[in-house]
């Protein structure tokens, strides 16, 4: 996987780390259903590009492994 690919899952997942504990917005519900539904379709569609969760994780390990102290 490239570096750029790497930056953006470190980024990623920066942010979800930051939103935790954040005020709810009340639209979330509604908007993720959307999301899983588009993202559903792509996949039936075929048109998803899919990745192994093993890969996915190892990337977000080694990310966040380099800001440990």
């Amino acid at each position: 996987m490239s570096d750029s690919r790497d930056l953006k899952d470190a980024r990623t997942f920066e942010l979800i780390q930051s939103l935790e504990g954040a005020a709810a917005d009340p639209d979330a519900p509604e908007l993720w259903k959307r999301e899983i539904a588009r993202r559903v379709d792509d996949i039936e569609a075929g048109t998803a590009e899919l990745e192994d969760w093993e890969e996915v994780r190892d990337r977000l390990r080694a990310a966040t492994a380099v800001r440990r102290p």
